[in-house]
């Protein structure tokens, strides 16, 4: 538990990992101030450490900090670029942000890396559909509901428009 995690921290000299493993003990316990200072020692200490970066991110989203967010997303992604809710999550505060065009190319690497997120094929559908690209979004729209048969209707809706539009 925490006071266990606590313990073999302070006995251990240097082993970075704990730092990050605490924190999510601190977060799990409701923690999150403390939380964020151990996701901060941890990420002094590996500076590849990703997982951190993005339960941080997660925790500066939340706290409405998109910025903060953004940068920590974009810090995971490097140090992790193989994994795809990174990259989902990277791409949304990107959609968010009117970048549609970087959105995209985050959630399509995200779908290349996990191809069962139906929400993920869904928001690539809306921002697909922005840029004018009919056929890949209803490429998207398909999987997710395929994926997914009970995603709101307006996913159905969206996709009929687009199928009916010449």
């Amino acid at each position: 538990g925490l006071a266990a995690s606590a313990s073999q921290i302070h006995r251990a000299r240097f082993e970075p990992h704990l730092y990050g493993d605490h924190a999510f003990l601190l977060l799990a316990a409701g923690k999150d101030a403390e939380a964020e200072s151990y996701f901060q020692k941890a990420m002094a200490a590996m500076p590849s450490d990703g997982k951190s970066r993005f339960e941080l991110g997660r925790m500066r989203e939340r706290a409405g900090d998109t910025e903060g967010a953004l940068q920590l997303f974009k810090a995971s992604v490097a140090a992790r670029p193989r994994v795809a809710e990174s990259r989902v999550k990277l791409g949304y505060l990107h959609a968010v942000a009117g970048r549609t065009e970087d959105a995209v190319r985050e959630l399509e690497t995200a779908v290349q890396l996990k191809d069962r997120d139906a929400r993920t094929h869904a928001m690539l559908g809306v921002l697909l559909a922005e840029l004018g690209r009919k056929a890949d979004a209803i490429r998207h729209y398909e999987r997710a509901l395929e994926l997914n048969p009970d995603l709101p209707d307006e996913t159905r809706e969206r996709l009929r428009k687009l199928q009916a539009t010449p």
